[in-house]
């Protein structure tokens, strides 16, 4: 049985959807999480999926972090996605109103994943996962650029040492993006919030 916040969720998204068609750059790029649902808005393509219990929440997610496949596009929509909470968490700390967002997604988009990384980093991310998401950056240009990159044809993923890559890969980045996860929850704003200002302005 869906949840009130499940049916919120799912205005949320047909709302921002029209507000994109209606050539609202505001809501392009929008992330935003709850304890059984997910938002991905990227460039106006939304991403969604609604769960019935936390746990299933967390077990869906997981299985996507460890897939065992490592290809080269599984691995990049991870770290997109990963890029987008990152985003958006970059966007609450400056208080950034969201009719001014357009201009700032466009500027964000012109710095490197390494440079948001370390303006996190002075903002307060801890050392480990610093240290963590700074190594998972590497993996991603990896895989981004590498003609034949990490864990293809038996090959470690570089940096990673060999034998213990791919486990020590998945667990790096189960707890980034749990940490970060957690850490946007708080910030973000709720549902009902949402769905005022996407009305606000029909």
């Amino acid at each position: 049985m869906l949840t009130a916040d499940h049916t919120k969720i799912n205005r949320v998204a047909s709302l921002i959807a029209r507000a994109y068609q209606n050539g609202d750059a505001n809501w392009a790029n929008f992330v935003a999480f709850g304890e059984t649902w997910y938002l991905f808005v990227d460039r106006g393509r939304i991403c969604s999926a609604i769960y019935f219990e936390k746990e299933d929440l967390i077990n869906g997610i997981s299985q996507s972090l460890d897939s065992n496949t490592f290809s080269r596009g599984t691995v990049l929509d991870i770290f997109t996605q990963l890029e987008l909470i990152l985003d958006e968490i970059i966007f609450l700390h400056l208080n950034i109103k969201r009719t001014e967002k357009a201009p700032f997604v466009d500027l964000l988009k012109e710095l490197r994943l390494l440079q948001k990384i370390r303006l996190l980093h002075k903002w307060g991310t801890p050392n480990l996962i610093h240290n963590k998401l700074e190594k998972l950056n590497e993996a991603r240009n990896d895989y981004a650029h590498s003609i034949v990159p990490g864990e293809y044809k038996g090959m470690p993923i570089y940096p990673y040492q060999k034998n213990s890559s791919a486990e020590e890969f998945k667990k790096d980045l189960n707890e980034v993006w749990t940490y970060f996860v957690e850490e946007l929850k708080p910030m973000q704003p709720s549902l009902d919030q949402i769905i005022a200002e996407l009305t606000s302005n029909p």
